[in-house]
């Protein structure tokens, strides 16, 4: 879980990537359409368990097909210099080359965001229209913490369809991957 502190000046990727280069360690900035964003320290238990719930279901799904993609979770970022963004999704699911010393994806097709009070309307309105604008990108996911729930943005055509699910007993069809992730085993461990 983040919250956000916008600067106002806009900065090229090559700028916040030097920028970034001198953080102080535990700190960690976001470039969203030239704008740079300080994410705030903090999250909860449920952001991080729907993270590791997904990231594990995505793996051991991945790997038993024998896929190329691998999922990643919230240290890795995502770098598209035409877009100004350099974004750290919670989990990424990457089908580009494997560089086991890249701190960069090039290559997503599914990204997700664990949504709090805080970062909902920025992972939405800011990250989403971006997100969409990428080519490698199949599915977006939207993850409520508090109640299970989940927006989906597919490829449709030339632009992306939204699937709104409610309940435990709905699944995630991710066509892109050729797999489903049932809600019960993302919210597996918060509700009953």
């Amino acid at each position: 879980m983040s919250s956000f502190a916008r600067q106002d000046d806009t900065m090229s990727v090559d700028e916040f990537l030097a920028v970034e280069a001198g953080v102080p360690d535990g700190e960690k900035w976001e470039l969203l359409g030239g704008v740079l964003w300080k994410m705030m320290a903090g999250g909860t238990m449920a952001h991080n368990v729907i993270i590791q719930n997904i990231a594990g279901a995505l793996r051991s799904r991945l790997r038993a097909v024998g896929s190329p993609c691998r999922p990643f979770t919230e240290n890795l970022k995502i770098v598209r210099p035409e877009l100004g963004l350099a974004a750290y999704p919670d989990v990424v699911v990457d089908c580009g080359p494997f560089d086991p010393a890249a701190t960069a994806l090039s290559e997503p097709s599914v990204l997700v965001e664990v949504l709090s009070p805080a970062t909902r309307a920025k992972d939405i309105g800011e990250k989403g229209p971006l997100y969409r604008r990428i080519p490698s990108v199949k599915h977006i996911l939207f993850v409520a913490q508090a109640t299970p729930e989940i927006e989906i943005y597919g490829v449709a055509g030339d632009g992306f369809q939204v699937r709104r699910l409610q309940g435990l007993e709905e699944i995630v069809h991710l066509e892109a991957l050729g797999m489903t992730l049932s809600m019960r085993e993302i919210y597996q461990d918060l509700f009953a």
